[in-house]
């Protein structure tokens, strides 16, 4: 059974395209069959994602692409694993779909063992730099993510 991840953050043009592209390039590395889309929770619905975002991405061998969607309840019943960028992100995640399990929603640095904080700040408006700072925290989270589910899926197939 193919498994599916939904990365959230707030516009849907910076870190959850981010996101997206890093969970779906580690999962090809991985050999491991991933569904993965990406939402806002205050989506700019229909915008391209951020220039900066695209630039910043390519640089680490990501594509970075689609157009921005706003999450709906729905969707965090139908996706396997849904991962915020921030507590916020989190926080109205939670309210969208309060009968949720606890541990639905996940902090996308979570997967991280590294991670000095669980949050992936917002780039927008912000200089290139940031943007490539972002793409950093990413990547691994990304990887630690599609690793966790590469041992749930060869666990579960036993």
């Amino acid at each position: 059974m193919t498994q599916s991840v939904l990365v959230v953050c707030a516009g849907n043009i910076c870190r959850s395209p981010i996101g997206e592209a890093a969970v779906k390039a580690a999962a090809i590395r991985a050999g491991l069959e991933l569904v993965v889309d990406s939402a806002g929770v205050a989506a700019d619905v229909g915008w391209p994602p951020e220039r900066h975002a695209i630039e910043a991405a390519a640089e680490a061998g990501l594509e970075v692409g689609g157009r921005a969607r706003q999450v709906t309840p729905s969707d965090l019943e139908r996706f396997d694993v849904v991962v915020a960028m921030d507590s916020w992100v989190a926080e109205r995640l939670r309210h969208l779909a309060p009968g949720l399990e606890g541990d639905r929603v996940q902090m996308f640095r979570s997967f991280d063992p590294a991670a000095d904080s669980i949050e992936v700040p917002d780039p927008y408006g912000a200089p290139i730099e940031t943007y490539r700072r972002v793409v950093e925290m990413i990547l691994p989270a990304a990887a630690g993510l599609v690793e966790q589910l590469s041992q749930t899926a060869t666990s579960g197939s036993r």
